[in-house]
């Protein structure tokens, strides 16, 4: 039992640089442990739409404790020791900002030949700051020759290099896509310019069913199928 708390700090879409303090009590025969212990190490996370499996390596420092009675003798005692804890997981979103994470970690503390080892299994709440998705009322004019171009029957506006760079309130893809990401193809025809894209766009019509092929934050090849 105990509570853990995180902050990443995102170098690019897939690696980050996370900070974690967590606690944890256990109880056995009489004698309580207790366990403190703070770190920070790397993350690596795949980001998508909808859910962003996580792997992270924390190290750290540890302090542990122990008291109760064995056998009518009173036990206390505690140490600090480095700590390793592997873990890993998901979060799956709610909102733009507001995840659930599902995880584990395996915390590790070894001193003087003793190990303290177990498994965390993690359920709580992320918040991502920023990447929220910026949207646009009106439709700007041009496209390709480094300018922007819109695509009103998708609700998106992408710039010279195909990365979304804004929405409209009404997008069939908001929601599902995000500001960065690079829109490569509709329905089974690659798209790699502003003029592309609104010349593959041109003919479709609302109530229709389109598949749109995507780099999600520009790395991860994504496909997904909306209704106009």
């Amino acid at each position: 039992r105990g509570w853990d708390a995180s902050v990443n700090i995102p170098a690019n879409n897939w690696f980050g640089v996370v900070g974690d303090i967590w606690g944890a009590t256990q109880s056995d025969s009489g004698v309580s442990t207790t366990v403190y212990a703070a770190g920070g190490g790397p993350q690596f996370t795949i980001r998508t739409p909808k859910v962003a499996p996580y792997f992270r390596l924390v190290f750290g420092a540890g302090h542990g404790s122990t008291s109760g009675s064995v056998f009518g003798f009173n036990v206390s005692s505690g140490t600090t020791a480095f700590v390793m804890s592997p873990g890993g997981g998901a979060d799956f979103r709610i909102t733009d900002q507001v995840w659930l994470r599902l995880g584990a970690n395996y915390p590790i503390e070894r001193k003087y030949g003793v190990t303290l080892d177990g498994v965390q299994t993690i359920v709580g709440i992320t918040y991502k700051f920023g990447g929220r998705r910026e949207t646009v009322d009106t439709i700007p004019t041009g496209g390709g020759n480094g300018a922007t171009a819109a695509a009103p029957i998708l609700g998106v506006v992408v710039d010279s290099e195909m990365h979304v760079i804004r929405f409209f309130p009404n997008s069939v893809l908001y929601g599902h896509l995000d500001v960065g990401d690079v829109i490569n193809s509709v329905d089974g025809k690659d798209v790699r310019t502003p003029d592309e894209l609104t010349a593959a766009t041109a003919s479709l019509t609302k109530g229709t069913v389109v598949k749109v092929g995507y780099l999600s934050h520009g790395w991860w090849q994504t496909w997904i199928s909306v209704q106009l």
